[in-house]
């Protein structure tokens, strides 16, 4: 008789990452977000693909376990959305058995190759390959810094704003009206805790959240501005978004999200809240914020 065979434990599950940098760029190296996670070259498109290993007791549970591994890709996207200004689309492709974790990121059953559109000098795409890689490696630290608290309770006013800012990045795939309403969410996620005078608290806090950064600019108007085109849109009144106002309103979300997240790791949202309307009337209680966003910053994003 011959030996029994030992069932397959660890698996592979694939997820297609597409719009990943600038077309025709491809991954100079796999980057290994953590033991569990390998982002790939799809091929020379520029695309990518991403690997997750999980392990499993019995083949039922490999369900569960995709899930799991969907939503770890979540994650990391939106944060590589954040630190790179491009929101990836992800779409799982299967998953395919290993014979151990090791073996994550071998090619799984199929062609992965892809004709490229686009050709660029030896010398430019070495310099657009480095800078696709440091996105990655700084999406690397970052989601292993944050990820934790993402997946408290009281860290979801983080995962909320980080996703609306995501998903304000996918266009042309949805109409400008959309992304823009998705941003001013990620804006309310951060910066209002009840509907009550939304348009002003928010714009109120968020400039003074953006002053703390040695911003020049009073943003005080602007956000009210742009609030007040998010109100025109979700109740119909035929406002158009020019692509420049979506990209504004997107620059002040990701620094907001950014000074958010430094501060959020330690404190919850109703902490920050109050420490923000506490600063607007007192300068020690403004310096001292500047101070916090400051040296929270450096470190997280440093």
């Amino acid at each position: 008789m011959g030996m029994k065979k030992t069932p397959t434990k660890w698996y592979q599950v694939r997820f297609d990452l597409t719009r990943c940098y600038v077309s025709g760029v491809p991954l100079s190296a796999p980057v290994s977000i953590d033991d569990n996670v390998r982002i790939l070259s799809k091929g020379d498109q520029g695309d990518c693909w991403a690997a997750v290993a999980v392990e499993v007791e019995k083949d039922e549970e490999l369900i569960r376990k995709e899930g799991m591994a969907e939503q770890t890709i979540a994650e990391i996207v939106n944060i590589y959305a954040l630190v790179s200004g491009f929101s990836i689309h992800s779409e799982q492709s299967g998953a395919n058995g290993l014979q151990s974790r090791a073996d994550l990121g071998k090619p799984p059953p199929f062609n992965l190759i892809i004709s490229a559109q686009v050709r660029y000098s030896k010398e430019r795409l070495e310099e657009l390959q480095r800078k696709l890689m440091t996105k990655w490696e700084q999406t690397k630290v970052l989601w292993n810094r944050v990820q934790k608290r993402l997946r408290e309770k009281n860290g979801q006013f983080l995962r909320v704003a980080l996703f609306y800012h995501y998903q304000s990045g996918l266009i042309p795939t949805i109409p400008l009206e959309e992304a823009f309403v998705d941003a001013a969410i990620g804006l309310e996620a951060l910066y209002n805790e009840s509907p009550q005078d939304i348009s002003y608290k928010l714009a109120l806090r968020g400039a003074l959240v953006l002053s703390c950064l040695g911003e020049k600019e009073n943003h005080f108007q602007t956000l009210k501005d742009l609030y007040t085109l998010r109100n025109n849109i979700v109740h119909g009144k035929g406002e158009t978004i020019e692509y420049t106002q979506l990209t504004k309103i997107r620059e002040l979300l990701a620094k907001s999200i950014k000074t958010c997240l430094a501060l959020g790791l330690e404190m919850d949202k109703p902490k920050i809240i109050a420490l923000i309307d506490q600063a607007m009337t007192e300068p020690n209680t403004r310096e001292k914020l500047k101070k916090e966003i400051e040296g929270r910053s450096a470190e997280l994003f440093s």
